[in-house]
């Protein structure tokens, strides 16, 4: 017989996170602070729009209130509408 986990792992899931980039270096800055938030498996910008604003599809394991106070905690100010979060410095 099998028994399920006991509500201690999260199950990783995908969001889409909008963010400034003004020039190159903003990206490869916000794609390294979002990898650093524990739980995020992956972070890799899927939409590139010097200039303008972008897109980043992260993977992690906890739902989208748990990654807004990730990235809160690390200076963002954040937005999130379902799986689509927004953060700004």
């Amino acid at each position: 017989s099998s028994t399920a986990p006991t509500g201690q792992a999260a199950a990783t899931r995908s969001f889409s996170i909008q963010f400034d980039t003004p020039d190159v270096g903003s990206v490869t800055s916000a794609e390294s602070t979002v990898r650093g938030v524990p739980g995020v498996r992956s972070a890799s910008t899927t939409s590139l729009a010097l200039g303008g604003v972008s897109v980043m599809r992260v993977s992690f394991d906890g739902d989208a209130d748990m990654l807004r106070i990730g990235l809160s905690a690390r200076g963002y100010r954040v937005t999130v509408s379902g799986d689509t979060i927004r953060i700004r410095r």
